[in-house]
Parts: C-alpha cells; sequence; structure tokens
C-alpha cells in the first residue's frame, strides 16, 4: 500500500523530468574525445592503433569464425604480458590465439 501511494505521489514529478530532459539520438558522437586513461590502464595507444591492418584469419562463415575462436584459450595478462592490463593488437591475438 504504502509503495503504491509513493509511487502515485512521485509520478507527477518523474514525468516532469522526463519532459525536459534531451531527448537526442544515444548513439550520437561526442564532441569530445574521451581520455583514453578511462578505458584502463592498458589503453596506451588510440584506438586506430587497435584497428589497424587487415586480419589473417581467412573466415566465410560465422561457423567458421566460431571454430577459429574456439581455438583460441584464455590466458590472464599478468601472465601473458606480466601486466594486469595489457591491449594486445589485434594481430598479436591472431598470432597468439591467447
Amino acid at each position: 500500500m504504502f509503495r503504491r501511494l509513493v509511487g502515485w505521489l512521485i509520478r507527477p514529478f518523474w514525468k516532469s523530468i522526463v519532459r525536459i530532459m534531451p531527448d537526442g539520438d544515444p548513439w550520437e558522437r561526442l564532441k569530445v574525445a574521451p581520455q583514453l586513461t578511462l578505458y584502463g590502464p592498458g589503453a596506451r595507444r588510440d584506438f586506430p592503433h587497435y584497428l589497424a591492418g587487415a586480419s589473417s584469419v581467412v573466415v566465410s562463415s560465422f561457423e567458421e569464425i566460431q571454430d577459429w575462436l574456439l581455438g583460441c584459450r584464455y590466458e590472464h595478462d599478468d601472465v601473458l604480458f606480466a601486466e594486469p592490463d595489457f591491449w594486445q593488437h589485434p594481430a598479436t591475438f591472431e598470432r597468439l590465439r591467447e
């Protein structure tokens, strides 16, 4: 009973808040670039570095991608790279498969 009463009392306030909030596109690009350090200590280079180059893995279906990924194994960064967080380049991941 108390929850309903509180909900009934808060509802007009909540509706007014929702009305004044901007309803723009949530996927709109930010006008400022977030600082790289916000992504964690493993992010040392800008994103274009991690997206550069073509893949050496040749696949022609989702099943082949799945099979390739199932052949990879998980390993902690502190074991592989002696660091608690390390962003490896995709080409390195393709070679190590871990």
